[in-house]
Parts: structure tokens; sequence; C-alpha cells
């Protein structure tokens, strides 16, 4: 059964593959120190980082030009997974024939003001039921930032944990996603459904998402074939001025996805679980990664490679913990938290460097 659900699955990639093999992108930016900024490119691609030759891959850049919306722009370096023979990172697998490439790099903006970040990760899939004439156009990312070295508090940018590029729609189906978008303050977040600036794109009828806690709701897709959706997420910084508090933007960040919509979801292909609450950061990682849950109480930590083994098991009890994850080999990693009180266990996905 396995092995044909596994051959299903790849007659669906190879059809995305031989149009185009974007799938998501959006860049994050970390505030450094004054007008210093980082930015941190996603982009979510057909690979094969994981299947070694199973699945094509169309677009593998070693190499992205950001611009950084002040008249410059920079050419950076991929820099997750395995050194290929070519002497850079080849990405990182992420699921079935899919995987990530990271570009990082660091700027300095002249001043303050608002500045638009962006990047062309590639051309978008042919045939794009809801943006007609899609393939032929790049899919741009952005986000803008507003820059002020007066104003310190600008560490507070979005951490996204979670896209769709393992999951997939089912004609009949809801279909649910969040991002699992968190701050490390105190700071809010709002979110809206952004439109595509190319002529004829429309947003299918029931869709929603919920503008606090983010989740993307579709019941039920109608027709089979790929779909393009943009969220938007607003981050707002609380100042307290003449005795009442306003929120300023901060930072509007928007991801792009590819969604399949499949004629039927045979049982394994799609990969939406509950979270409980529970997130991971950083994902990828390097070494130390952090779980943040809701409830203190113990906890059963256990992570499994992508073939099902057990790598490395603990115990936690504290609502946030860390762990030490550097003597784990670059790769996927599904880390199973099983409360003791409740019962309830719930699985995240981690991408080791």
């Amino acid at each position: 059964m396995k092995r044909i659900l596994f051959f299903f699955a790849l007659i669906l990639l190879s059809n995305f593959s031989t149009a185009q093999n974007q799938v998501s992108g959006f860049i994050n930016m970390k505030f450094i120190s004054g007008t210093t900024y980082q930015a941190s490119i996603y982009d979510y691609t057909i690979g094969d980082s994981v299947n070694s030759g199973a699945c094509s891959t169309l677009r593998d850049l070693d190499t992205l030009r950001i611009y950084w919306g002040d008249g410059t722009s920079d050419v950076l370096s991929r820099s997750n997974g395995v050194i290929d023979p070519k002497g850079y990172p080849g990405g990182t697998g992420v699921c079935l024939c899919h995987k990530v490439s990271i570009y990082i790099g660091t700027h300095t903006f002249p001043g303050s003001g608002n500045y638009t970040v962006s990047a062309i990760l590639g051309d978008q899939p042919y045939n794009i039921i809801n943006l007609p004439n899609s393939g032929n156009d790049p899919l741009i990312v952005y986000n803008t930032i507003i820059v002020d070295p007066f104003f310190q508090n600008n560490d507070s940018l979005p951490l996204i944990t979670n896209t769709s590029v393992c999951s997939n729609a089912c004609v009949g189906e809801c279909y649910y996603l969040n991002l699992n978008t968190h701050l490390v303050s105190n700071d809010s977040l709002s979110y809206s459904l952004g439109t595509n600036y190319l002529p004829g794109y429309f947003i299918p009828s029931q869709v929603a998402i919920d503008p606090v806690k983010g989740t993307l709701e579709w019941c039920n897709p109608a027709q089979p074939g790929f779909y393009e959706f943009l969220i938007q997420i607003a981050i707002y910084n609380p100042i307290v001025t003449t005795g009442k508090t306003i929120y300023r933007i901060m930072d509007t960040e928007k991801v792009e996805l590819i969604v399949l919509v499949q004629p039927i979801c045979p049982m394994g292909i799609n990969e939406i679980t509950p979270t409980g609450g529970y997130y991971i950061y950083p994902n990828p990682a390097a070494g130390m990664v952090t779980i943040n849950g809701e409830d203190e109480g113990e906890k059963q930590i256990i992570f499994h490679n992508i073939v099902g083994q057990t790598i490395l098991t603990t115990t936690k009890t504290e609502k946030q913990f860390t762990i030490n994850t550097s003597s784990l080999s670059a790769g996927v990693y599904f880390v199973t938290i099983k409360e003791e009180d409740s019962g309830r266990s719930y699985t995240l996905k981690l991408i080791k460097n």
C-alpha cells in the first residue's frame, strides 16, 4: 500500500515539476541594530534532497539576488544543506520531492523610512486555476519593513514555523493551513488574504483566513489543480503615549503559496496534523532548538528520522525548553511530544542543517 501511495504522489509531483517547480516562498526580516537588518529568503521548490534523483529538479539556484528597496541589491549564497561538488550547500529536504533553499544577507538601510525588500524566486506554475495565463511571470516575494533607528523595539519580527509544501487539499474536503507564526515579544499579529499584482487573479469562494489566529480555511475545493494564495502578516508594536496605548505597524510580510487540490486524497498524502499549540524554532536548526508550549507538565519528547527510527528521547516539564540537536545529522526529523497528564501526542517537523 505504501508503495502505491508513494508512486501516486510521485505522479502528482512530476506533473507539477514538468511545468514549473516553485512551491512557496517568503522573506523573514530580523532586527540587528540601528538601521541594520538581516533578511532570510525561504524558497520552497521541487527538489531531490530527500529522494536522491527520484524527483526532477528544474530550478536549483546556488545564489539569489535580493532587492533592499533603497535602490541597492545583493547576491546571496544559499546557506543550508550539504555542500555539493560545486562548493555550495544544496538545500534541505522537507518531505517527498520538496526542499527549501535559504539565502541570508545583512543590510544597513540609509535611514528611517519604509522599505520593501523583494526577491524573484522563479516562474509561477502553468495553469493556476485562480490566476489566468500563469507560468510566464515570476513569483516575487515581498517584505515591507519600517526602519526607525530611534525606536529600538524592532526585534519582534515574525517567525514562520510551518508552510503548505508538504500537504495538499482535496476536492470536497475542507482544507486548513496555519503558518504557525510567532513573535518573541508581546507585539500583535494580524492576518489577511493578499492579492496578486498580476491581472485576472481572484480568491476562490469559501476561502477565508482568521485575522487573529491566522488559520486559512477553504470549504470545499470543487476543481482539482493548482491555486495560488498570498497570506499577509502585519506586526503591530504597542506605544504608550499621553496615557493611551496605540499600535504602530512595524513589518508586513507576504507569504506566497501554491496549493495543489487533488481529485482524491489517499491516506498518508495529506500531512496536516494538529500541533496542540507547540512550535519549534529556529527551524531549520543547526544546534540548540527551543520548543514552546501552552502548559507546564511532564512531557516525553521523541525525535524520529524520516524512516521512523527513534533518534533521541528526553523528558521535560517546563512550558518552554531547549534541546541540543548538534549530534543529529542533516535532514528531516519528526518531533513527537507526548503529554503525561492528558495522554495526547503532537508531532512537529524539524529541518536540521
